[in-house]
């Protein structure tokens, strides 16, 4: 595969805490004597040869053992991709463990299970048991992420995350919500605030991130990724089924394949 060269996410300015001058060099951006800060460039080096071995043994060993080991096959997966993430030249690391996916994942399984015993057992049980779930589910989140972030370094510094309770709740639980009932029309808007949130909640050691997103970038990826897609495929489908549709002499019929086609 070849190598890419991307700008990483600007950090915020803030007071940095003592630290040789090892420690300061691994930074993501360069910060000059002007205090001007720059970018380091982001290399990815693996292959996809070496990922589609990965792929293959992960998925037959997890049918083999009825989706145990997805856990450490999500540890490769991961491990894989950090390993080859290299930000000026030093690779990303991951620290988590298949056994701690495994239990975490075996946790929320076993509240999943108990909430649908509930449901035969006595039905008031079962509703405060998913309104207990859903006051939660921020906060489970929130852990969520922290775990990833934690898990994940950097020249032996770790990633943090500093998200909130009610912040999640609107970001991560809320806003797909927004975007169901705005049938999908708020989207871009929606993801702006979503991913915006996601970075400025991120650090790397003491040093949090910060990321001036703009609307139009996001309506700009939301019209070419989602909405030209669309018009596209129905106008092939359409073009395609219109032959096989019955005839008509009609102006009614003609649109009765149109809308057909459109379905």
């Amino acid at each position: 595969m070849n190598s890419t060269h991307l700008p990483v996410v600007r950090r915020s300015r803030q007071k940095p805490a003592a630290a040789s001058q090892s420690d300061t060099d691994s930074t993501i951006p360069r910060t000059s004597e002007a205090g001007q800060t720059g970018f380091r460039a982001i290399r990815f080096t693996g292959t996809a040869k070496e990922y589609f071995g990965i792929w293959i043994s992960n998925l037959v060993l997890s049918i083999i053992t009825l989706g145990i080991y997805s856990a450490w096959a999500k540890v490769r997966r991961i491990t894989y991709f950090h390993n080859n993430t290299l930000i000026d030249e030093f690779p990303l690391a991951y620290h988590a463990t298949g056994r701690q996916i495994l239990v975490g994942r075996l946790i929320v399984i076993s509240i999943l299970v108990l909430i649908e015993v509930l449901f035969f057992l006595n039905i008031v049980a079962y509703g405060l048991g998913l309104l207990a779930l859903l006051i939660a589910l921020p906060w489970m989140l929130n852990k969520s992420m922290k775990f990833s972030a934690r898990m994940t370094s950097w020249r032996n510094v770790r990633f943090d995350w500093h998200g909130t309770y009610w912040r999640s709740c609107l970001y991560l639980v809320a806003a797909p919500l927004i975007i169901i009932l705005s049938l999908g029309i708020l989207t871009p808007f929606v993801y702006r605030r979503v991913y915006g949130y996601y970075a400025n909640s991120h650090s790397l050691g003491e040093t949090r991130f910060s990321a001036n997103t703009k609307g139009r970038d996001f309506v700009n990826a939301f019209l070419k990724g989602a909405v030209l897609p669309s018009i596209v495929a129905t106008a092939i489908l359409a073009a395609a089924t219109y032959p096989f549709m019955p005839p008509g002499n009609a102006v009614g019929a003609v649109d009765d394949r149109i809308i057909f086609a459109a379905v």
